[in-house]
């Protein structure tokens, strides 16, 4: 009931009130200690009576007398700077821009750096809980003819019960995205995440991206990663989960050994 009473009241009275709560506090304390002392019942009883008498009279007074004058105001949302966001397993550069350059995370999605304010700028606020497997980035590509083109390869684990991974692609640096849905899944935070980057752009021809899938093979774009088609005449060296494997964490432990 207190913490209720509370809760309605200005910051400058909640502080005085922590004050005055403690002086409570501490005659009540008193009180039981003389309750413990004594052995005529009858002074004990008054004692308690004239305590929880007061402590009501405290209660109400607080109620009526202090929540006339509450004051509100509506609320500002803001974004929070966590400093961090997942293991930064990627940093590419623009090669001809300069100070323009991203990083990618396996659980925290992808960020671009501000250099006038020297400070990361995540680019993947917007992603929904229902699509939070994109948030383990894969892969950055970046066009070398055109600094406003990024390309994020997005997908957390590899997983028999995990969403296919996706492309997002950007021309406007990373403020805005379209999505391409991937069939194959991305392993964003998985084993060799820090090795390099799977996803890149023709530097003569900034139609066309490859990239190197986890368990399927090379992929091939002509259309900016609008739409995307399996490289049939590559060399097939990719390894197919087996089908023994029962539950989640046996695939967990083949995912890693290889």
């Amino acid at each position: 009931m207190i913490s209720l009473f509370w809760c309605n009241f200005e910051t400058s009275w909640f502080e005085r009130s922590i004050y005055r709560s403690q002086l409570l506090f501490s005659q009540i304390i008193k009180t039981f200690t003389c309750i413990t002392m004594s052995t005529n019942r009858s002074v004990i009883l008054k004692i308690v009576q004239g305590q929880y008498i007061w402590l009501l009279i405290l209660l109400i007074a607080c109620r009526y007398g202090f929540s006339q004058n509450v004051k509100t105001e509506p609320y500002r949302w803001k974004s929070v700077q966590m400093v961090g966001g997942g293991f930064v397993d990627g940093i590419v550069f623009h090669p001809t821009e300069k100070d323009l350059y991203y990083c990618r995370t396996d659980i925290g999605g992808a960020y671009r750096w501000n250099a006038q304010k020297t400070r990361w700028e995540p680019l993947m606020d917007w992603v929904s809980y229902e699509d939070r497997n994109l948030m383990g980035v894969e892969s950055i590509a970046l066009d070398p003819s055109d600094p406003d083109r990024l390309y994020l390869a997005c997908g957390t684990y590899t997983g028999p019960d995990i969403p296919n991974g996706a492309i997002l692609r950007s021309d406007d640096r990373g403020k805005t995205f379209q999505r391409t849905k991937m069939p194959f899944k991305m392993g964003g935070n998985e084993n060799g995440r820090g090795n390099g980057e799977r996803m890149a752009v023709d530097p003569n021809n900034g139609s066309i991206l490859f990239i190197g899938s986890r368990h399927d093979g090379l992929w091939h774009s002509n259309d900016r990663a609008v739409t995307w088609s399996k490289v049939t005449n590559f060399p097939d060296i990719s390894e197919q989960i087996p089908d023994t494997l029962k539950n989640e964490r046996q695939w967990r432990w083949w995912s890693w050994i290889h």
